[in-house]
This record gives C-alpha cells, sequence and structure tokens, in this order.
C-alpha cells in the first residue's frame, strides 16, 4: 500500500514537470478563459491608463465588448482594442489597424510573454519630417510577426469631446486605407467651402474698417479692424483643429495650433474691448467704462501671453483648452455684469455693437454647446456642429458692426453741426450787439437834430416812436429768428422816424406779395432796416430835389428761396462815393458788411442759400436796388 501511494506521488510530479515544457500559450485553458480570436475592446478605462495587466486581466476575465460604439467611448477615458495573432494571420496585408481620428493613440505589442509600447499616434502626436502621420491609424507591423505569441493592444484616448471623429478598428491593407483616406476627404470637402461665404464677408469688415481708419485716422476703425484679424486667425486655426484639415495646417506639430488659436482669442478679446470704449465717449460712467474695459483688456492680453508659456509646463494641452474656455466665459460675464450697470447709457452706435458682441459670444458658446452635448446619432461631422453657429455669429456680427460704425459717424456729425450751430450761434449774437449799439446810435442822432432846432413838438414826437422802436429792438433782436412781421412793423417805426428828420422829403413804400402771410414766415431781426438806411441816408438825403423814393418789394423768388428787394430812386453808390467817400465807408459799408456776415451765418446754420445782390441803376431814374435772398422759413 505504501509503495503504491509513493508510485502515485511520483507520476504527478513527473506530469508537472513534463508541463513546465509546454509553452504557456497551450496552458490557457487551464488558467482561464482563452484569448478571443477577434478584436475586442474595454471601454471607460482611465484616460492616462497604461496597466497592461489588468487590461489583460480584464480579458481574460471576459470584461470586454465585442462591438465599437462610438456612444461608449466618453471623454476623460480611454478604450484598449485587442487585436490577437490569429486575425492578423488571416490576412497578413492587414496591416494597418484605422481607429478614426483620436487625442492619443499608444500602440503596445506582446513578444513572449512581455509587453511593449512600441509607438505613439494620434491627431495631435509629433511626427519627424517625411515619416508616415498615423493620425487616424495605426501601423501595426512592417514585416508579419513569426512569433505566434504575439498580439497588439491599441489604446485611444479621448480628452474631450472636441474634434473627434468615430471610434473605429478596421484592419485595412495598404491599398483599403488609401481607399478609405479618400472617401473620409471626400465627405468632408464641403466644410472648407461652408466657410467661404462668411470669410468673404469677414475679410470685406476688415478691409472697410481699415479703409475707413486710414481716411479718418478716427482708432475705433484701427482696433475694431485688429481685432477681427486676431479673431480671423483664430478661427483659422481652429478650422486645421479638424481632423480633415491636421495635416494642412501651417505648422508640423498640431499642438502649435491648439496653443496659438488661444493666444489670438484673447488678443482680440482684448482689441475689441478697446474699441468698446470709443462708442462711449459721453455720459455719467464712462470713467468706469474706461476703467473697468482696460482692466479687462489688460487681463485679456495676459491670458494671451500666459498660453503661451503653458506648453513648457504640462503637455495635457486639453486643460489649456478647458481654462481658456473658463478664462473666456469669466471675461465675458464680466462684462455682461458691467453692461448691465450701464444700461441706460447704452445708446445710438454703442448699443447696436453691443447687440452684435452679444450676437457673436451666443452663436461661439451655441457651437461650443451642441458639440459637447452631441452625439454620434446626429450623423453630422462636429466640425459642421461647431463652426456653422460660430460662422454665422461672425456674419452677423459683422454686419452689426458695419451698421454701428454708420451710426457712430451720423453721430459725430450731429455732434460736430450742433457744435458748429452754437458756434454760428454765438458769431451771429455778437453780429447783432455790434449792430443794435450802431441803429441805436443813429436814433439819438435824429432826436439830437431835432432839438439842435428847438423843435421841441417833434422831438418828443420822435422820442415816443423810439421808444416804441426801442422797445420792440430789445425784446426781439436777441432772437436768432422773428417773424416778418414784427420785422416790417420795427421797419415802419425807422421810417417814420428817417421821414420826421427829413421833413418828408420822400415816401416809403412796402409791396408783399398777396400769396405771401407776414404772419407765418420768420426772419433774421433788423435784417432788413441797415439796406433801407443806406438807401436814405446815401441815396435819397443827397438829392438836390424832393421827390425821393423808397421801396420794399417782398415775393417768392423760388419754392424756397425769398426775395426782398429795396428799391430807391437817389443818387447812387458812385455818387455818394464822390461827394463824400468817408461818411459811405463809416456807415454804409459797416452795415453792409454787417448783414453779408449774417447771411453766411444764416447759409451755414439752415444749410440753405442766402445772399446779398447790389445794382446801381442806370438811366434818367438813376438810385440803387439791394435784393435780399432770404430762405422761406416757416413758423
Amino acid at each position: 500500500m505504501t509503495k503504491i501511494k509513493v508510485s502515485i506521488i511520483e507520476i504527478l510530479f513527473t506530469i508537472i514537470y513534463l508541463l513546465s515544457f509546454i509553452p504557456s500559450g497551450y496552458c490557457a485553458p487551464l488558467s482561464g478563459n482563452p484569448e478571443p480570436d477577434r478584436i475586442v475592446c474595454l471601454y471607460g478605462r482611465p484616460l492616462h491608463d497604461n496597466d497592461v495587466g489588468a487590461v489583460m486581466s480584464g480579458i481574460a476575465g471576459r470584461d470586454y465588448s465585442s462591438s465599437i460604439q462610438t456612444s461608449l467611448f466618453l471623454p476623460g477615458t480611454s478604450v484598449w482594442l485587442f487585436i490577437p495573432y490569429s486575425i492578423l494571420r488571416n490576412d497578413k496585408t492587414r496591416k494597418y489597424l484605422v481607429t478614426g481620428y483620436q487625442d492619443g493613440i499608444d500602440v503596445f505589442q506582446r513578444k513572449g510573454k512581455q509587453w511593449k509600447k512600441i509607438k505613439k499616434a494620434g491627431k495631435y502626436a509629433s511626427f519627424p519630417a517625411g515619416a508616415l502621420k498615423e493620425r487616424y491609424f495605426v501601423k501595426l507591423f512592417d514585416a508579419f510577426p513569426a512569433d505566434t505569441s504575439s498580439a497588439f493592444l491599441v489604446v485611444c484616448r479621448k480628452n474631450n469631446n472636441y474634434f473627434f471623429s468615430d471610434l473605429q478598428a478596421d484592419l485595412k491593407s495598404e491599398a483599403q486605407l488609401a481607399a478609405w483616406h479618400s472617401a473620409f476627404m471626400a465627405s468632408a470637402d464641403a466644410y472648407p467651402k461652408l466657410t467661404l461665404p462668411f470669410f468673404g464677408i469677414a475679410f470685406t469688415t476688415i478691409i472697410l474698417l481699415l479703409v475707413k481708419f486710414f481716411l479718418s485716422h478716427d482708432r475705433a476703425y484701427s482696433f475694431h479692424a485688429v481685432g477681427h484679424i486676431l479673431f480671423l486667425l483664430f478661427f483659422i486655426l481652429l478650422y486645421y483643429h479638424f481632423p480633415v484639415n491636421i495635416d494642412g495646417g501651417p505648422f508640423d506639430n498640431p499642438l502649435y495650433c491648439v496653443y496659438l488659436d488661444k493666444f489670438f482669442l484673447f488678443l482680440s478679446i482684448s482689441s475689441l474691448l478697446i474699441s468698446l470704449r470709443f462708442f462711449y465717449q459721453s455720459g455719467k460712467w464712462v470713467t468706469l467704462n474706461n476703467r473697468f474695459t482696460k482692466i479687462l483688456a489688460s487681463t485679456s492680453t495676459f491670458i494671451a501671453f500666459l498660453v503661451l508659456v503653458f506648453p513648457y509646463v504640462t503637455d495635457r494641452y486639453y486643460m489649456i483648452n478647458n481654462g481658456c474656455m473658463i478664462a473666456a466665459t469669466a471675461i465675458t460675464m464680466l462684462l455682461g455684469i458691467h453692461l448691465v450697470r450701464i444700461r441706460a447709457e447704452i445708446k445710438g452706435a454703442f448699443r447696436i455693437i453691443v447687440v452684435g458682441l452679444i450676437f457673436l459670444v451666443s452663436f461661439v458658446y451655441l457651437g461650443f454647446g451642441m458639440v459637447l452635448f452631441s452625439n454620434s446619432r446626429l450623423h453630422i461631422g462636429l466640425e459642421v456642429l461647431q463652426a456653422f453657429p460660430m460662422l454665422i455669429g461672425v456674419g452677423v456680427n459683422n454686419i452689426f458692426i458695419i451698421i454701428a460704425f454708420a451710426k457712430r459717424e451720423h453721430q459725430i456729425q450731429q455732434e460736430s453741426l450742433e457744435l458748429k450751430a452754437k458756434a454760428i450761434e454765438t458769431e451771429m449774437s455778437v453780429v447783432q450787439k455790434s449792430l443794435n449799439p450802431h441803429f441805436i446810435f443813429n436814433c439819438l442822432n435824429l432826436i439830437d437834430s431835432f432839438l439842435y432846432v428847438n423843435n421841441s413838438r417833434s422831438a418828443r414826437e420822435v422820442l415816443f416812436n423810439f421808444s416804441d422802436l426801442l422797445r420792440l429792438v430789445i425784446d426781439k433782436s436777441p432772437q436768432r429768428l422773428i417773424l416778418l412781421a414784427e420785422e416790417l412793423r420795427m421797419l415802419e417805426l425807422y421810417i417814420n422816424l428817417e421821414q420826421s428828420r427829413s421833413h418828408q422829403s420822400f415816401t416809403f413804400e412796402i409791396a408783399i406779395d398777396k400769396q405771401l402771410d407776414v404772419q407765418q414766415m420768420q426772419v433774421p431781426p433788423l435784417i432788413i432796416q441797415p439796406m433801407v438806411e443806406n438807401a436814405i441816408k446815401h441815396g435819397i438825403l443827397n438829392l438836390k430835389t424832393t421827390g425821393g423814393r423808397v421801396t420794399v418789394s417782398i415775393s417768392k423768388a423760388t419754392s424756397s428761396l425769398l426775395r426782398i428787394a429795396i428799391d430807391d430812386n437817389g443818387v447812387g453808390m458812385n455818387a455818394t462815393m464822390a461827394l463824400d467817400r468817408a461818411s459811405y465807408l463809416s456807415g454804409s459799408h459797416v452795415g453792409i458788411s454787417l448783414t453779408r456776415k449774417r447771411l453766411e451765418i444764416m447759409s451755414e446754420v439752415f444749410d440753405a442759400e442766402s445772399r446779398l445782390e447790389i445794382f446801381e441803376k442806370t438811366g434818367r431814374q438813376g438810385g440803387t436796388t439791394v435784393n435780399l435772398f432770404l430762405p422761406i422759413l416757416k413758423v
């Protein structure tokens, strides 16, 4: 019995010893489930997972899936693809595994019992010049492995939901890979064409802003143009994030586009913030607005240059991307809070530019939101999901910019006109103040002449008329416009004074066109009196005989122009200058020059024709005709 037991123990040891020489692959059935004979995947692994042992344990425990589903490939995770030797042996030409464009791809190969990482690939991998750029596929081997224990693990890593394509796991030959790539590029051919109209609008707006800046030297145009150029650069670099465009970018390393696009984005925000200051330059919140936008613009510029430093600190670009998105959102929210605070001051061009920025920001975030909350069931490229709303936002904002600048130019013109009108009114007031003493001085001289000849009764009558006239002059002359009827009333009182002074040596007549209503028309005060005074003083009173006559005729020269003609039968200007040149220059010349100045000012204020014409009549009658042309201004 003891011998039998010993023999059994010896047999068992012998079997174990012999089994140790059998290849480990043949022991799989004894140590667990056999390895799958097809491509399988493990979802939900940590993003930076490199634990091959844990993955193989999961495969041994059948903790894997045989179906490739993009919806199970969540952001912030990795998926492991197991490619067994048996499936490679079926067709040795299929050495390319198409995974789709993934953020990062690592390839491990098993030789014997050891796993070793053999390459890195993916969207943002850096490849030597001339090397095969394995972004949406990996080349598993150059020569087919002779070791039957060989197998491959391919790890696809997804940092976030931006710019990825569907997860795939298809083995292809070189010819099949080329055909797949051609089909993929053809399916995405619409993306560049989609952007052309919006790039056209952006370029047109930028050129318009630059032209306006060089013509007007208005810095608002320059800052807005620079802001849009920088935003356009941001969008161009963003365009090269898309899988279909990634190898056509300006840099060998696509990560440069990731960093530089944020740099241009924040510089663009800074320029646009500065340009806002030029649309709000008067109001109670101007100082606060300037200080607040300066702080936000400085912060944005600081972040722009900080982005260029981050790559030297960490290679996790998605962290930089997410941090920049948070910073941009914070700046946008702070600006929004500020605009809400000063909402009562948001008027005119400032309101238009703010509405345009709201549209731009809303559509940009709509694009990001659509990508974040999208899934593969939409059957649309995520490039389009993000790009299309952003491009619409840019296009709409550019329209608002053009309208805002047109409105701003109108506002500037209006402000300029208002300032000019105030300056002209001040100048007219000075002219009228110069005219009033001149007129009063002449009337006092008239009264003095009566007192000189001891005609107290006439002097008293004249004094009463003068007091009535002076009351009207003091009351009406400060006004810019008075009724034509009031102007004629002052003229009649003045003529009465002059007739009294000359002992009724001339007649006077006012002829008014029946179609005119002097109660509904306005003229500058004392605009006719200086011309009538010249006609009497330098024309009628120099006559050697009686029978002088002064006629004032009022009619329409055109539908918009009033003609006031002062006609006399005096000696004329040439004769007056010959008789008393000094008196003419000191009297008539002053009145005419003041009237001409008033008419020039009136033309500028009312943007209408106003002029003075003087004609010396020839022939037996003689005399002078003065034509005043004034715009028809109704009450």
